[in-house]
């Protein structure tokens, strides 16, 4: 079935990029201290400390963990956030060319789920037998394919 895409709403866009993009920023702070603290156990973090003391002729350096992981969680907050900003945007521009062109023509395929579903049982109803003397009425299951009766066994 195709179907034609021809507005996209600004207010889903935005509540869907900010929801990702704070949890990519999330994400990204705990890998980030994660990072810091493995590094700082292995002892590189004072060894870089020491090299660049030296290459530089400097007194003392130090990083301080505390400042820099500050700036490194407000500048990629508010990367997240001009990310937001910008999906928005390209939402906008989508929204004007669409009116332009008509839309972006998908085209989408139904398939059959392979996923085994087992029937459901369904009670029989209960047929009332004629309360005459004759035989009862052939149920639909005596029914051949052509359409006629089998023979029953008596």
């Amino acid at each position: 079935m195709r179907r034609i895409v021809r507005r996209v709403e600004l207010w889903s866009v935005l509540k869907l990029s900010l929801i990702l993009y704070l949890c990519l920023w999330a994400v990204l702070l705990v890998a980030a201290l994660i990072l810091w603290s493995a590094v700082d156990s292995t002892g590189l973090i004072d060894r870089i400390e020491a090299f660049v003391t030296q290459i530089f002729g400097l007194e003392s350096f130090e990083f301080v963990p505390g400042q820099i992981f500050r700036v490194y969680a407000v500048a990629s907050l508010v990367l997240a956030l001009l990310a937001t900003l910008f999906n928005v945007m390209a939402a906008v521009l989508f929204n004007l060319i669409s009116e332009l062109v008509g839309g972006l023509r998908i085209m989408l395929v139904e398939e059959e789920s392979t996923r085994f579903r087992p029937a459901r049982a369904r009670p029989r109803p209960m047929r009332a037998r004629p309360s005459g003397r004759g035989p009862a009425a052939p149920r639909p299951s005596a029914m051949t394919a052509a359409g006629g009766h089998r023979e029953r066994a008596r």
